[in-house]
């Protein structure tokens, strides 16, 4: 399996509830990070969209701005801006993201996600990863709309409709609520793929 900057694989995903997860893996970067199949989708929709200017919601630990990161310096050209709440988070990220060489193509900002869409996005934007706290997302989401390019993607993770949190956030019914074109890739947890018009 190629396994995009997982460092080591281990099975299974972390959500043993959900179904197929059996079969999803989790690379070395810890639980709360996408599995290593949903990695490499997001390192193939880079590779093959080639966004210049690519933002992400939600750091953790570096994982997905590494993937991008990567994606990036491969296509000779873009550039990640990451945004993590917690300091102690993004100094562990952005530690991560030196460790794998990836400094000149993602920076990771300690930025409250919402208010930096709002009132600090001044570049548009290609590309997006929606991956912040999960009752954030779509107000982020709806604000990062009109900043977004035509033809710009938007991917959320999380977005299963057997996800835990299904309960109290259906992100899934609320991005069809968009009424924008949108894939849903039914991964154990879920990822899905908004184009805007």
């Amino acid at each position: 399996m190629h396994n995009i900057l997982a460092r080591e694989v281990t099975a299974p995903d972390c959500h043993p509830e959900l179904p197929m997860s059996q079969f999803f893996h989790q690379g070395g970067w810890g639980k709360g990070a996408m599995s290593v199949e949903e990695a490499n989708l997001l390192h193939s929709l880079i590779l093959n969209y080639k966004p210049k200017s690519i933002l992400e919601t939600g750091t953790e630990n570096g994982y997905t701005a590494s993937v991008m990161g990567h994606a990036c310096r491969e296509n000779g050209f873009g550039f990640v801006t990451s945004l993590e709440l917690h300091e102690e988070q993004a100094i562990e990220a952005r530690s991560n993201i030196i460790d794998v060489h990836l400094d000149e193509w993602v920076e990771i900002l300690t930025y409250d996600s919402l208010e930096f869409i709002k009132n600090n996005l001044d570049m548009p934007v290609d590309f997006a990863l929606i991956d912040s706290t999960i009752g954030l997302r779509m107000e982020e989401i709806h604000n990062l709309i009109p900043k977004m390019k035509r033809g710009g993607m938007i991917v959320t993770h999380d977005t299963s409709t057997l996800h835990p949190a299904r309960e109290r956030y259906d992100l899934q019914l609320n991005i069809d609520r968009l009424g924008f074109p949108c894939m849903h890739i039914p991964s154990p947890r879920g990822i899905s793929i908004i184009q805007i018009p």
